[in-house]
């Protein structure tokens, strides 16, 4: 039987996970700070994150276009840049961009 019990509400709606390293002294902070709560530290880092995303900075706009001065386009407009299209697509499906960002992406592209 478990003496430190705590609240969990599940896998929340349609959703990615994404994991990350902690420092140790972070980890056991956020531990601490879960328990003393009887919540998951996932909760925590959970709501964190959504009140982060609340405040955005940045547009999908501008961050597209921030993205896109990043790729180092091919010379030529060929079978090359035809098959570089086709690669940046599926790393950035890869890396969890939506459909409609991609699409985006790959327009402004031209």
């Amino acid at each position: 039987m478990k003496i430190l019990k705590v609240r969990n509400k599940g896998t929340p709606a349609p959703g990615k996970f994404v994991g990350v390293y902690l420092s140790l002294q972070i980890n056991s902070y956020l531990s601490l700070y879960a328990l003393s709560l009887g919540i998951t530290k996932s909760t925590i880092v959970r709501g964190e994150m959504e009140e982060w995303y609340k405040t955005k900075i940045f547009s999908t706009k501008e961050l597209i276009r921030e993205l896109i001065n990043r790729i180092e386009l091919p010379d030529s407009k060929d079978a090359e840049y035809i098959y570089f299209k086709k690669k940046l697509k599926i790393e950035l499906k890869q890396k969890g961009i939506s459909e409609n960002d991609i699409k985006a992406i790959l327009l402004a592209l031209k």
